[in-house]
């Protein structure tokens, strides 16, 4: 199957001339026709929930903070970490009463846990764990997959992986979920993987949020259907790409998004269109792509269907707006800066 026809269905859809989008497959005019892009994204979830505790004024939290250890992340033994929240009440019923805040991966099931079990102060509740998922896609036939440092973060600390490291350990940390077509038809389902993900190569942290080259290359022992191929060329201010990915919860405008055409986002597989509009710097650029925290990870792809970017993050003014509409940019690490510092072009 021909991967130029998945984007050039996209050009001639009516969706590509909205400033904004996160449009299903099935939305954009043969799209679900061809499997091959959609084959070759997968869902990746970092294991982690939150240790949440609340109190009424800022000189009981700050009691509580001196004593030692309470502030520390802490991995669970077989997978899955424990990530300390420490507020006051007026703290969290600000952030969980912001919708774009509360609708965050993570987020959700602090504000769920928080607001179902926290009805005397002081407080002391779990969160259950993140259940919305970040991005991946794989690179090549042997199962080897990209995602964000940050979403692979979990994994780099358990293992100490902090300072770099081009090592093989196992990752229980992050799971994924791939795509099948069980009926057949144009909409995949997404199964969870069972077997080991395995951490390959990471940038020092200093790499990632400090200069943005946010990526991170993992595999796992699967023969997937579909890989992408990456682009060695420099990008361009005005290239048209595309995105794909599993934007997390949304909450726009029910007239807006009814102009628009299409749903709020719910973690399942979206398509978004935009241009490159600034290059940034060395590491990344900016796009008019309309992303939302579940982005994180997807391939940024041009018409010829090879993957320029992946995308790590969006401007902040992105979500003040969000509930009417997108007029932010989207943050792509350059997928130059991946090939050369984890040496992609030697896959093993």
């Amino acid at each position: 199957m021909n991967k130029t026809v998945f984007l050039a269905a996209i050009l001639i859809s009516q969706f590509i001339f909205a400033k904004e989008g996160l449009f299903a497959p099935h939305e954009i005019n043969s799209l679900p026709k061809n499997r091959n892009l959609i084959a070759a994204v997968i869902k990746a979830r970092p294991v982690f929930k939150f240790d949440i505790r609340v109190f009424q004024t800022q000189v009981e939290k700050a009691n509580y903070k001196k004593q030692k250890g309470v502030n520390l992340k802490k991995f669970l033994k077989d997978k899955g970490s424990i990530w300390p929240v420490i507020v006051t009440r007026k703290e969290i019923d600000q952030f969980c009463g912001e919708i774009n805040t509360y609708l965050k991966p993570g987020f959700y099931e602090l504000c769920q846990a928080y607001q179902q079990n926290c009805n005397k102060l002081p407080c002391h509740t779990e969160s259950a764990f993140m259940t919305d998922s970040a991005t991946g896609f794989f690179i090549s036939k042997d199962g080897h997959f990209l995602t964000n440092y940050h979403v692979a973060r979990e994994c780099i600390e358990r293992l100490k992986r902090e300072n770099g490291s081009r090592k093989v350990e196992l990752c229980p940390d992050l799971e994924i979920e791939i795509p099948e077509w069980p009926n057949k038809d144009n909409s995949p389902i997404y199964k969870k993987y069972k077997g080991n993900v395995y951490l390959l190569r990471n940038l020092s942290k200093e790499n990632w949020k400090p200069v943005g080259n946010d990526f991170a290359l993992l595999k796992v022992n699967y023969k997937p259907k579909s890989f992408l191929k990456l682009s060695k060329k420099q990008v361009t201010k005005g290239t048209e790409v595309w995105a794909l990915g599993f934007p997390a919860k949304s909450k726009r405008d029910v007239k807006a998004l009814k102009k628009i055409g299409y749903k709020d986002a719910d973690n399942t597989l979206r398509v978004s269109y935009g241009v490159i509009t600034n290059i940034s710097s060395e590491s990344s650029f900016n796009s008019s792509l309309d992303a939302l925290h579940g982005n994180s990870g997807s391939p940024v792809v041009t018409k010829d269907g090879n993957v320029v970017g992946i995308l790590r993050n969006i401007t902040p003014d992105a979500e003040k707006t969000r509930p009417t509409k997108f007029s932010g940019e989207s943050i792509a690490a350059r997928i130059t800066k991946a090939i050369e510092l984890l040496n992609l072009s030697n896959l093993k």
